[in-house]
């Protein structure tokens, strides 16, 4: 607000941020809106306020609910996310020049969420795992580098 980032200050709104939070002065979004002199954020500001309904418990801190982020924690989320390409074949058969192309993907917060997509993005129907480039079953998301090639492989081809 206090730099007049109209667009942002309405993808935070959409997103259920507050316009009666406070800043380290003091300010609310509306204060630092009219601080800068922008009439149509401090609009945006007001139509907001009039549709938000908030239950006041204690006005001496900020109040956070449910998914609230600040900008930077909605950048550091950004910076943190991973993405890996899932190949449709064993990481063995690197030679076979019949390969289908990979496909980027975010890692998911599941190891059967991320093989769900996979198996959507690469048209597969058959039960299957995920193994890093060693060969290796990825069984937590958390096993995952960003940008680490992993292989899409059913059951039966695991062992390779």
């Amino acid at each position: 607000a206090s730099e007049g980032l109209y667009s942002v200050a309405r993808l935070l709104l959409e997103s259920g941020s507050s316009v009666l939070c406070k800043d380290r002065w003091g300010n609310t979004p509306i204060d630092e809106a009219r601080l800068c002199g922008d009439k149509n954020l401090v609009t945006l500001f007001k139509d907001a306020k009039n549709s938000q309904s908030y239950e006041i418990v204690d006005h001496s801190r900020p109040q956070v609910t449910g998914t609230l982020q600040t900008i930077d924690e909605l950048i550091t989320e950004a910076k943190s996310r991973r993405k890996c390409t899932v190949f449709p074949y064993h990481p063995r058969d690197r030679g076979d020049g019949q390969r289908k192309p990979g496909i980027i993907l975010w890692v998911s917060q599941t190891i059967e969420e991320l093989i769900s997509e996979a198996k959507v993005q690469l048209d597969v129907s058959l039960d299957c795992c995920l193994l890093a480039a060693n060969g290796g079953r990825i069984t937590d998301p958390d096993m995952i580098s960003n940008d680490q090639d992993l292989f899409l492989v059913s059951d039966e081809q695991k062992a390779g």
